[in-house]
């Protein structure tokens, strides 16, 4: 067949076809372009005959074209580059050019075929400062994130923990881990079990938490450990400092609790040596007067000597809630049986107190137990009227000593009323929580009330002077 025959055939296939396809001869200039290259280049197919590869390959060189043309001429084969073509409005594409070596007669050609990569290299660019962005955030880490294999070899490793160290995470790439709860954690990612655990660094002398997980390939198979590490030296330093400050408060809160134990015992005491004494001998004068005073006087004396006696007891109750010097004689269970006795006697109801303490509680905890429960048992017989039982219940459980205190009275809704008062609620909860323990108390309209307090066996200070 004819060879400008076959040179039309062809460039009547190519035409319409989709891909961008143009013949350059050996000084590089354009003899045919299709459709699609005309288009792609912004240029007339006509226009683009009068454009060499120099006027649109922003990278061409005479040197490298040649090169080009001889390597294909010799190889018979195609060969891909990737260069940059300046369109016609002065836009700047990525290119990847496939280049192809053939003869026309005795014309000589090279077939270029181009194709668009602008979008790929703008993917590329952004994955690769992606990776920038990723190393230096791993780089800067406060800790480090490693691969191990099946073996439990370093594979990957970036952080800059590794600066602690005085090593470089190069270096540290094919070793294995280092402490046994390492090699134990590692293990049971190999058997798909994440773990987390903290890790005392002997270099550093900080605290890592670290968090191993297995590393699966596509299939889902196992084929090493993922491994992240942070540390949390200054956050367990921060943690310590806070506990040491709780505990500094609770010292503070303890010491205050018995200076103001001290001070009711004080005022207690003295109200018994200058009131009640007083009151006393009043109440015996009065008594030795009678057989010497008329019957109108003897009816003054005793009404006189009636509301002595009224002040005595008053005075007395005062004293007792001042400091219950009676608990130290009589013990806890005894005097929260007679709280419930009186609750029995002015409300008419059911009362029932189950005690199974092994020991006696500490002075300070005993207190505090007493003066919520007895808080507690005085807003009973206040506000629980029509209550047809209260129980009390005190049970000792694994260093703690647990009181509940109920009752099927009208019941309160806890979060909004206050009827109670807020002030005994947040009395009774703030010694609780003095000596480390937890106060709660739930009920609601018609359901009655229930109060629960969790107190340490021993204070959490004790030896406050």
């Amino acid at each position: 067949m004819n060879t400008d025959v076959v040179m039309d055939v062809c460039q009547s296939l190519l035409g319409k076809a989709g891909v961008p396809v143009g013949w350059l001869d050996i000084n590089g200039h354009f003899v045919y372009v299709n459709q699609a290259m005309a288009a792609i280049l912004e240029y007339s197919p006509i226009g683009c005959l009068s454009l060499s590869l120099a006027d649109i390959d922003v990278n061409f060189t005479r040197e490298a074209f040649l090169l080009r043309w001889e390597t294909l001429k010799r190889n018979d084969t195609a060969q891909k580059d990737e260069s940059v073509f300046k369109t016609n409005s002065g836009r700047l594409m990525p290119t990847e050019i496939t280049s192809h070596y053939f003869r026309a007669g005795q014309n000589e050609y090279l077939a270029v075929f181009i194709r668009d990569i602008s979008v790929r290299k703008q993917a590329e660019e952004a994955f690769l400062e992606s990776e920038a962005r990723l190393k230096l955030i791993l780089d800067e880490l406060p800790g480090y994130i490693w691969t191990t294999d099946k073996n439990l070899v370093y594979t990957h490793f970036a952080g800059s923990a590794a600066i602690l160290w005085r090593e470089n995470n190069a270096d540290i790439l094919g070793r294995t881990p280092r402490s046994s709860a390492g090699i134990k954690a590692h293990r049971r990612a190999l058997k798909g079990f994440p773990s987390t655990y903290e890790y005392e660094s002997p270099v550093g002398r900080t605290t890592y938490l670290v968090r191993t997980k297995p590393l699966q390939d596509r299939y889902n198979e196992i084929i090493g450990v993922l491994g992240l590490s942070v540390d949390i030296g200054k956050i367990k330093e921060m943690e310590n400092q806070l506990k040491n400050s709780q505990q500094k408060l609770r010292n503070i809160a303890t010491a205050y609790v018995k200076a103001q134990d001290e001070e009711r015992e004080w005022i207690a005491l003295e109200i018994h040596d200058r009131v009640v004494q007083s009151l006393t001998a009043i109440s015996h004068q009065t008594q030795r007067l009678m057989p010497f005073t008329s019957k109108d006087g003897r009816t003054l004396l005793e009404e006189l000597s009636g509301g002595v006696k009224d002040i005595l007891h008053e005075t007395r109750t005062i004293m007792t809630e001042l400091y219950p010097t009676t608990l130290e004689r009589y013990g806890l269970i005894k005097l929260i049986s007679w709280d419930l006795n009186s609750i029995a006697e002015v409300i008419g109801c059911e009362t029932d107190l189950k005690n199974n303490l092994l020991h006696d509680p500490h002075g300070t905890v005993q207190s505090t137990l007493y003066r919520i429960a007895h808080e507690a048992l005085l807003n009973i017989k206040k506000h629980a009227v029509g209550a047809n039982k209260v129980e009390v219940q005190i049970k000792e459980w694994r260093g703690w000593i647990k009181l509940e205190i109920i009752d099927d009275g009208p019941g309160f809704n806890t979060r909004k009323d206050t009827a109670w008062g807020h002030g005994g609620l947040d009395s009774m909860r703030r010694r609780a929580e003095i000596i480390g323990g937890t106060f709660n108390i739930s009920g609601r309209p018609g359901a009655g009330t229930k109060i629960v307090v969790r107190l340490p066996i021993m204070p959490v200070s004790v030896g406050i002077k």
